[in-house]
């Protein structure tokens, strides 16, 4: 029997696959809880509608972050005044989302907190931050600099 999986089922299907399976298991177990509906013809065209939707959002999130990275390459760094000792060493740890919430507050620009990649920051000093999102990935400069 083909089933559409609605939920990720371990060592059978993964979300939205269209598979063979045993037709008392489909009935016994995978229908009842939900975790696959039958694949009639009406089904199948509601899933990829649904596919087509998905990769239309997909496509539009890949627009969002390369005009983010032409934004962030064109303005070339961004310098960020933090507290910090003597030494160097900054008083907060900067995150992901404190350099979201700089950028937005600098240059009006929404960056999601996912789409900021590196490990986080102790030091004063010019750190290369990747920004991207599912392969589409580049580099920008960023100062932190005492207050």
């Amino acid at each position: 029997m083909k089933v559409i999986f609605l939920q990720n089922v371990k060592k059978k299907g993964l979300k939205g696959d269209v598979k063979e399976i045993n037709e008392g298991y489909a009935r016994n177990f995978l229908i009842p809880s939900k975790l696959a509906i039958e694949a009639t013809p009406e089904s199948l065209r509601k899933i990829e509608s649904l596919n087509k939707g998905k990769k239309d959002h997909e496509k539009t999130e890949d627009d969002k972050v390369q005009n983010l990275i032409l934004k962030l390459m064109e303005k070339g760094g961004v310098a960020m005044k933090v507290k910090a000792n003597e030494k160097g060493n900054l008083f907060k740890k900067i995150t992901s989302k404190d350099i979201c919430l700089f950028i937005k507050k600098e240059t009006g620009i929404v960056v999601p907190e996912s789409y900021i990649k590196f490990s986080e920051i102790k030091e004063l000093g010019q750190y290369e931050i990747s920004v991207g999102n599912r392969g589409i990935e580049e580099k920008f400069s960023l100062k932190l600099e005492k207050e």
